[in-house]
Formats: C-alpha cells, structure tokens, sequence
C-alpha cells in the first residue's frame, strides 16, 4: 500500500529519477568526445572531435547524478515519516537494496566481461584475480560505484537522523556544503580509495537538499504551479542557462559546482512537476511504465554493453559524432530491454515449472 502511495504522489520524482538514470547512457557516449585527462575516471576516447558533445558531458555531470540522489533523499524522507523502521533495519534493508545488487553484479556481470573482453576501466589492472578484489573492495567498480556512494550517503542520514532533522535548514545545508568542500580538497582523504568512500561526502548536499523538499513539497508546489507559474520557469529556466555558462567561465571550485548541480536539479524537478500535474495522463504509456520500473537495471546492466559498442565502433572512429552517440544509446537501451525481458522470460519458465513439480 504504502508503494502505491509513493508513486502516485510523487511521479515527478519517479521521473526525475528515470530522466537521470538514462541520462547517464547519453553522458557516457559523450565522455568519448572529452580530451585526455580531463575526467580520470574514464579511459575511452575517440579519434574525431566534438566540441558539441565534449560540453554536453560536463553538462550532463553536473545534475544527472545529483538529481539521482537528490530523488533518493526526498524518498528517503517519505520513507522515514512513513515507515518508522528502527536504525539496524534500515541499515539491513539499504545493504539489501543496494551492496547485495553491487556484489551480485560486479562478479557475475562486471568482473568477467571486462576480463573476457579487456574493456579498459579505472582501477583495473587486467589480471583476472587482482581485479577480482579489486572489486570485491570496491576500488575497481566503474559504473557500480553509485551502489556504495548512494549506501554510505543513506547510512549517515540514517544514523545522525535526530541531529540532521533538529538542524535549521540552512545550517544543514552550509554544513554538508563545507563536509563536501573538505572531503574534495583533502589529498590524504582522496587516497581512501576502498569502497568509494572518499567520493561519497560530496554528495550528502543534495541527499539532505531532497529530504528538505520532501518537508516543504506542498508550498513548493503551490508556488511552483500558482498564478506566476510561466514567469518563475522561464526565470528558473534562465538561472539554470547562466549557470551552467558560469560553470564553463569561471574556475572550477566545489561550491560552484553545488550551485550549478542545485539550479539544475530544481529546474528538472520542476519541468517534471509541471508536466504531471498538467497532464497526468502523458506519462502513462505502458512503455514508460516499464522504463521506470526497470531504470535500475538498465543501470546496472549499461556499461559493458556501452564498452562493446564503442569496441566494436573503434569508439566511433569515422562516424558522425551524433551517429555514434544516437546509435550507441540506442544499441545499449534496446540491449538492456533485451535483456531484462529475457530475464523475465526465463524467471516465469522457472516458476512454472516449480509449479507443475510441487503440483
């Protein structure tokens, strides 16, 4: 009962955090287009060039994985109002939901095609043991990496949940704002590589930002959609155009970055909370339904078909930039549709037959 509610309320979030999840299969065909060196976690680059491409990936991480988590706080907030779970449950229940599926996929999926196809990834080495725990420590995760960010995120909201909901808002916001200045600056912090823990306190702004809009959602709503609705999105739409600007005119720093992430964030939360609530019905088609529902394995299934595609294409050398990231995200969304309605085919065979066994 209480999933219902949850996704009849909050569709907008549902959404939001489809938007960014898919978003992610376009950010990383554009990675291909940046130079070397620019981002030191991806190693795959193209021969042609694409100015186009190269900004929209810098573009895409400024809101795509906050917006993820950003979703996942004011979820997380429904849940607590909702659920009233003790702590060792919730710890229990967000170990389930994300380390389990980290584990399972990372040894059985990850490990073994980068090993058989020697797809290039941070921290990987290329000696099938060493890479074996490598991610069994999570210091070769790739795209996993989200899995114990978003765990180490949820833990500390869960464990400091009385201290973090007596704080004034703006207080908890200054004070995640400085723990993600800090834990970026740090060096001696950086090199805590096991687990992801050393790119997780960066992402705690906008966990706890979502779990404040959860709180006020009803006035947000209603000045969001109230009679000046036109004149604050066209305002909101162009804060989000200069801040993004900003972000490739001034020098890069932790809280321009927040900024920039921020006004991004709010203004897809809001094209979204528009849209729902001025037609409910345009987001109904079952297709969409089953995109919402699978996003996570989509995720999770990605990027080694992301990493065959671009092998296959020699990262798209002599291809049209826009050819190859329209073909590589479609090859890799219809790859992983493929493959998860396969893997609901073969769960409804292996349940018929239990049936007619135990019948």
């Amino acid at each position: 009962m209480k999933e219902t509610v949850k996704k009849t309320e909050f569709r907008e979030i549902d959404w939001l955090k489809l938007f960014c999840l898919l978003g992610v299969i376009v950010a990383h065909m554009s990675l291909i287009y940046i130079q070397p060196g620019e981002n030191p976690y991806w190693k795959l680059y193209s021969p042609e060039h694409s100015a186009f491409f190269r900004g929209l990936s810098f573009v895409f991480v400024t809101f795509l994985i906050p917006g993820f988590v950003f979703a996942s706080g004011f979820l997380f907030a429904f849940k607590q109002e909702t659920a009233q779970r003790k702590p060792v449950s919730e710890i229990r229940n967000r170990a389930k939901r994300l380390l389990k599926p980290y584990y399972l996929w990372s040894i059985l999926y990850l490990w073994p095609t980068y090993l058989l196809f020697d797809f290039p990834a941070h921290n990987r080495q290329g000696e099938a043991w060493t890479d074996l725990l490598r991610v069994v420590t999570g210091t070769f995760t790739d795209h996993l990496w989200f899995l114990w960010m978003l765990f180490w995120v949820s833990l500390a909201f869960i464990l400091l949940r009385k201290i973090i909901t007596q704080l004034p808002w703006w207080l908890g916001v200054a004070l995640f704002a400085v723990i993600g200045y800090l834990s970026v600056t740090s060096a001696d912090f950086q090199k805590w590589q096991w687990f992801c823990f050393a790119e997780s306190p960066y992402f705690l702004l906008f966990f706890y930002v979502g779990m404040l809009f959860y709180r006020i959602r009803l006035s947000v709503e209603k000045l969001l959609l109230g009679e000046y609705r036109l004149s604050l999105f066209i305002g909101t739409f162009l804060l989000t155009l200069a801040a993004q600007y900003a972000g490739f005119l001034l020098p890069a720093n932790t809280f321009l970055s927040y900024a920039i992430s921020l006004v991004t964030v709010f203004f897809f939360y809001y094209i979204f909370l528009w849209i729902d609530r001025e037609n409910k019905k345009l987001f109904s088609s079952s297709a969409l339904r089953f995109l919402t529902k699978e996003s996570f394995y989509i995720y999770l299934l990605h990027m080694p078909l992301l990493q065959l595609f671009l092998k296959l294409t020699e990262c798209g050398a002599g291809i049209p930039p826009v050819v190859t990231v329209l073909l590589g995200t479609l090859f890799v969304t219809g790859s992983c549709i493929c493959l998860i309605l396969l893997g609901r085919w073969i769960n409804a065979v292996i349940r018929k037959f239990n049936a007619r066994k135990a019948g």
